[in-house]
């Protein structure tokens, strides 16, 4: 237990440096003229959170917005995916991260490379490896929960402490988005 808050510690350090050295130039797109969102989130949050997360993303589509799915799923190992993957979702396991976090993989780095609109990350207790894949992207605009220690993690930050909760982070999600 000890170890994995280490890890964590030292991966939040890590990507910090990392954010630090990146040139990359971000932009506000407009809600709009946005096409292309990648929602980022782990398969281990609760199924309500999942249920949420569902319909957001169906809701998005509604708009004509073209949706993908990034899952985190932890220390799953790749080989114990089963087939019938859902389209437009990325599967993402610990095996394509170091030890700290970082993404290290082919496939993590597909992900970095495309030219996303928005990347908006919907765990709100995120781990080191959801936090550097939103954080490293190339997204126009990264979109988070607030977090005081995540804020050089994204260009975005909403909720409050009042309403710490996926539920309040989507309301915020729905109402300020579409003013951009």
């Amino acid at each position: 237990m000890a170890a994995n808050k280490l890890r964590e510690r030292v991966g939040r350090k890590v990507l910090e440096k990392k954010i630090l050295q990146q040139k990359k130039k971000r932009a506000v797109v407009t809600f709009e003229s946005a096409k292309n969102i990648l929602i980022a989130f782990s398969s281990k949050q609760s199924e309500s959170e999942l249920a949420q997360i569902e319909q957001f993303a169906t809701q998005l589509k509604n708009m004509g917005k073209k949706v993908t799915r990034l899952i985190f799923l932890g220390k799953l190992k790749r080989k114990e995916i089963k087939p019938g993957d859902i389209a437009g979702t990325i599967y993402l396991t610990q095996e394509d991260f170091n030890l700290w976090g970082m993404p290290v993989s082919e496939k993590s780095s597909d992900v970095l490379n495309t030219p996303f609109d928005y990347v908006i990350n919907l765990n709100m207790n995120s781990p080191v490896p959801l936090c550097s894949m939103t954080a490293c992207s190339n997204a126009s605009l990264r979109i988070g929960p607030y977090q005081a220690g995540n804020t050089a993690c994204y260009d975005l930050m909403l909720g409050n402490n009042k309403h710490p909760d996926l539920k309040h982070f989507i309301q915020d999600l729905n109402h300020y988005i579409p003013k951009l």
